[in-house]
């Protein structure tokens, strides 16, 4: 019998063979690697055990030499600085890891959080005009954003007064190549996506870029400034530049990897106060931290006051010269609660006022917009729509004449190329492929709705509107045990880029199904190669239910973990579907 449409084998069902010597990984660990692009046992060690040694040369990047040049003689000028960061969590790690790295030099620093409601995002010309106006600083750094501020690149330019700008930034350019290899030599742009630059890997984060900023200015300072520094410093921040790359959602691969494979390791005894006590209140001192809890308990407090109100409570969190440190954490876990509650309120009135599943089968995208939205939440609000429809979406909050939104995207719909298309519709936009922030002018709206649902009916077919299911492999239960399942464990961090591994297994029998919590979730007892093993189905759907009353055996793919209960450890598999 054939496999569902939506099951796919992640490598094409290309022949999974590698080559290794002696027999260290069982033979499926080893399938489950080559589909990964791994050939040798040297791609496997690399990949499972990455040094910071595999990191790329700092000054591969475009301009960063320039930008090095310029912070040096500031530094030795003995010239202040003000810092201009984006107020999520990529911004405001961005921010500190270069304000804590200038202190530490001793020079005069100051920073700038936007705020999100009166100011939105990137620089812009107000703050510019105030900072000339000043007259105190001799640089602005601007991390995670800035690539695309042609406006006040222009304003800068026709000011002499000005102080030069380096730019830390991940975000794709939306302007023409000729846009960035003509900047003036005053606003200095480091961005791996930069046209024409050679930097191979181009999904750091905006703190990944200013990292790499930094370790070239350590490289480049006279010795009496680095001796400032301890030996393992630049290793000791890798903490912050992990937690930034998983709460800005970039793909765990190449460097990435590196990055938050060490970062994570060390999280759990961090040099950062700040960042120690927000670990030690939301995960209870817990020395192992995890992606999950990355992504899912802190990056949302640290997102959270920028959310809500304003994300300098974020910033100071982190600032190493800043000692008293819970009140913040207590405003921010204030903050935390606010934020869900607010977000719960707008799904669930999106959910009620608007049939989903009709507008993912006949629109095949999601736009709405409402005065009574906190714009702060709606990115989130429409990763949910996009995680339980499979559709892009875009809320927009109405302030009048200006309409500001936040989208989300699925896998295989770009949807910063896609906007881009209709950018002389946008007062500004930016982003990459699977987020973007717009702002426009509300009488534009209606043809905003209209040119974008068409190019999502062009472009989006039937079949990714189904819940994609990818498999690594296909094995029956007879290898599934707990040496695959430590095998596993080594190859996390998982997320985008490096999802953890699942397996396919077929003619699976049903010994014994309960339904817990109101129905909601399923625990069966499966035979399979004369192996019964414990599986679970979170969040079982109608059509699930239908399958497991109607059938005696069944395909099924998951994700084998190892289950720990009062002392008591089994192999369990987490069920991501059935057939």
């Amino acid at each position: 019998m054939d496999l569902p449409e939506n099951w796919k084998c992640r490598n094409g069902g290309i022949n999974n063979n590698i080559e290794v010597a002696g027999n260290s990984y069982s033979p499926l660990f080893l399938k489950i690697m080559a589909g990964r692009g791994m050939k040798s046992d040297g791609d496997i060690k690399n990949f499972l055990n990455p040094s910071p040694g595999l990191l790329h040369d700092p000054f591969l990047l475009k301009n960063l030499d320039r930008a090095v040049s310029v912070l040096k003689k500031v530094i030795e000028k003995g010239e202040n600085i003000i810092i201009f960061g984006d107020y999520d969590a990529d911004g405001i790690i961005s921010s500190a890891i270069i304000y804590n790295f200038l202190k530490t030099l001793g020079t005069g620093v100051d920073s700038y959080i936007p705020d999100r409601f009166e100011e939105g995002y990137d620089i812009n010309i107000d703050f510019a005009r105030e900072v000339i106006e000043k007259g105190r600083y001799g640089l602005i750094i601007c991390v995670d954003c800035g690539t695309n501020s042609f406006g006040v690149r222009d304003f800068l330019k026709e000011n002499p007064d000005s102080p030069p700008v380096i730019v830390c930034d991940h975000h794709n350019p939306s302007g023409k190549p000729e846009d960035y290899s003509g900047s003036f030599d005053n606003y200095i742009i480091i961005n791996p996506r930069l046209p024409g630059c050679p930097y191979p890997f181009k999904e750091l984060s905006g703190a990944g870029v200013t990292f790499k900023f930094i370790v070239g200015t350590l490289r480049s300072l006279d010795d009496k400034y680095r001796k400032l520094f301890k030996k393992n410093y630049l290793n000791s921040i890798l903490d912050l530049v992990a937690v930034s790359t998983i709460a800005d959602v970039m793909p765990l691969t190449g460097e990435n990897r590196v990055i938050v494979k060490k970062g994570l390791e060390i999280l759990g005894h961090t040099e950062n106060a700040g960042m120690k006590e927000l670990v030690s209140a939301s995960l209870k001192n817990r020395r192992n931290v995890n992606e999950y809890d990355i992504g899912y308990i802190i990056a949302p407090r640290l997102n959270a006051a920028g959310r809500i109100k304003n994300a300098c409570d974020s910033f100071n969190l982190l600032r190493t010269d800043i000692s008293d440190k819970m009140p913040l954490i207590g405003r921010l876990e204030n903050f935390n609660s606010q934020r869900q509650k607010i977000q719960k309120e707008i799904y669930d009135e999106i959910n009620t006022a608007f049939d989903l599943d009709d507008i993912a089968r006949n629109q095949k995208f999601f736009i709405a917009s409402s005065g009574n939205w906190n714009e702060g939440v709606l990115g989130i609000v429409a990763s949910e729509i996009v995680r339980n429809y499979n559709i892009p979406a875009i809320l927009f909050s109405d302030k009048g004449k200006i309409l500001k939104g936040s989208g989300r995207s699925t896998e295989k719909f770009d949807l910063h190329y896609n906007i881009s298309c209709l950018k002389n519709l946008f007062i500004s936009y930016g982003g990459h492929e699977k987020a973007c922030g717009i702002k426009m002018e509300k009488g534009k709206y209606d043809e905003f709705c209209r040119r974008i649902k068409d190019i999502a009916m062009d472009k989006i077919p039937d079949s990714d509107l189904l819940q994609q299911h990818f498999y690594d492999v296909r094995a029956g239960f007879d290898e599934i045990n707990y040496s695959l399942i430590r095998e596993i464990e080594q190859m996390k961090p998982f997320g985008i880029g490096n999802p953890g591994p699942v397996v396919l297994s077929r003619n699976c029998f049903i010994e014994k199904m309960d339904f817990l919590k109101d129905g909601k979730y399923v625990r069966l007892q499966l035979k399979n190669s004369g192996i019964t093993l414990d599986g679970i189905i979170f969040r079982v759907k109608k059509s699930q239910k239908e399958i497991l009353f109607s059938k005696k055996s069944v395909d099924v793919i998951f994700s084998p973990e190892e289950n720990c209960w009062r002392d008591l450890s089994s192999i369990q598999l987490k069920i991501l579907d059935i057939f």
